[in-house]
């Protein structure tokens, strides 16, 4: 039974089963109700007096009376982020990566966090648990990680090389995500107070690259491998060819893997295939003019490549013909493999070829991958002389982050350019011993 108690405050004291509540209005905020958590009616008369006049001074400063739960403050802000996303305002790759964030991480960490009780201290803290999460936190009973495809949850196993402490880039992530979260929280009224999220630098960690000897064993292995062998089955050779033909391609060009996996024969302009000429002045002349329009990172760009890019395509293209028995549409992808399917990952076929060519690991124990190929391309460039702004564009990157993460250029590859006047003063210095004497 509810009991109510008439009084001439802005507020009502009423009785509901055996504790006190408070009622009252604030505009633009409508009707709020609380709970005393007590049986006493001083008591409860002290307590609703507290909290009326704390809910008036919150309002003013902007802050809202009506207590949200973390996760009730989350869901808003997710279902905010969505709309965002229906409105164009953000791609839906970024609202999928944010949704993942806040949802695994951030909501897990929260949850029973008051958002007004949340402070600077705290997120200090949310670092702390994150890195230890998969190893010795939460995660580390964590055997698979459920998930939505086309309205359907399904699962996936929790891998051994996922149980590793966040990358600098993933932290640096998850704290935009953070500072997103907590600014709309400002901008709603949900609290007051500047939250700071101390910044997660990426700590410059470079794949490893190679050199032009290294590069060049592992393209006279990569030949071997799949002509070498006679009797080798013809889908096998078709696949290794398919390999080679990648591995040069992203060695001429520099692009990222994911950019490679979303090639289209549309995207490579002013390629000609099959031309009738004997020399190879004519193809180099066609690789000079082919250009390639990558997609990736959300961000589209069209790359430059080095002219001997040209090969490599029409390796690509022959075996497109001879998989499919015509020449391939504008709108298939170069890497149709010998099943008729589109081929995106290179890497188990990439593994055995350097393992194969003993370039696996560099000289510091570093695992090469196909991103190395792209450092290699930056390598190369750099000891050319190529401008860093030029080339950063060319890439799709900043000349900061080619210096960071790209540049791997060994002093006895850039021995010319380290010694650009000694030679000289040598000769000047010689004289001036020969004058003495």
């Amino acid at each position: 039974m509810t009991v109510h108690y008439d009084s001439v405050t802005p507020y009502r004291l009423f009785k509901r089963g055996t504790t006190y509540w408070v009622r009252f209005s604030i505009r633009g905020q409508g009707q709020i109700i609380k709970s005393l958590g007590t049986r006493d009616e001083r008591e409860a008369a002290k307590l609703a007096f507290e909290f009326y006049a704390q809910a008036v001074h919150n309002d003013k400063l902007g802050i809202k009376a009506k207590p949200k739960s973390f996760n009730e403050c989350l869901d808003s802000y997710l279902r905010y982020q969505r709309k965002q996303m229906e409105n164009g305002i953000i791609s839906e790759k970024k609202f999928k990566n944010l949704y993942g964030i806040t949802n695994r991480y951030i909501r897990e960490f929260f949850e029973k966090e008051s958002v007004t009780h949340i402070t600077s201290t705290k997120v200090d803290r949310y670092w702390d648990w994150r890195n230890v999460y998969w190893t010795e936190g939460p995660g580390r009973d964590i055997k698979t990680i459920p998930y939505v495809r086309d309205g359907k949850t399904i699962t996936r196993p929790v891998s051994q090389r996922s149980r590793k402490p966040p990358s600098g880039s993933t932290k640096a992530d998850e704290a935009m995500a953070l500072r997103s979260f907590f600014t709309w929280l400002r901008r709603e009224g949900f609290i007051n107070e500047v939250i700071e999220v101390n910044s997660q630098p990426i700590k410059p960690n470079p794949r490893p690259s190679f050199t032009w000897e290294e590069y060049g064993r592992l393209n006279i292995v990569a030949t071997r491998r799949a002509v070498g062998d006679e009797f080798l089955h013809p889908r096998v050779r078709r696949d290794r060819l398919r390999l080679r033909a990648y591995v040069e391609l992203m060695a001429f060009t520099g692009m990222r893997p994911p950019e490679a996996a979303n090639l289209l024969w549309k995207d490579i302009l002013h390629f000609k295939p099959n031309i009738d000429s004997s020399s190879d002045d004519a193809r180099l002349a066609c690789g000079k003019r082919i250009r390639l329009q990558v997609h990736g990172k959300d961000k589209n760009r069209t790359i430059v490549p080095m002219p001997e890019v040209y090969w490599s395509i029409q390796h690509l293209w022959d075996l497109c013909r001879e998989e499919l028995g015509r020449n391939p549409l504008p709108t298939e992808s170069p890497f149709i493999n010998s099943r008729g399917n589109v081929q995106r990952s290179f890497r188990n076929g990439l593994d055995a070829l350097l393992e194969e060519a003993g370039l696996l690991y560099d000289y510091t124990g570093a695992k090469r991958s196909a991103y190395s190929l792209r450092h290699f391309f930056a390598t190369q460039m750099i000891i050319a002389k190529v401008p860093f702004y030029a080339l950063a564009h060319n890439m799709g990157t900043s000349p900061k982050m080619l210096q960071e993460f790209y540049v791997d250029a060994t002093s006895e590859q850039l021995a010319e350019q380290l010694q650009p006047e000694w030679k000289m003063y040598a000769s000047e210095l010689a004289v001036r011993i020969s004058d003495d004497d």
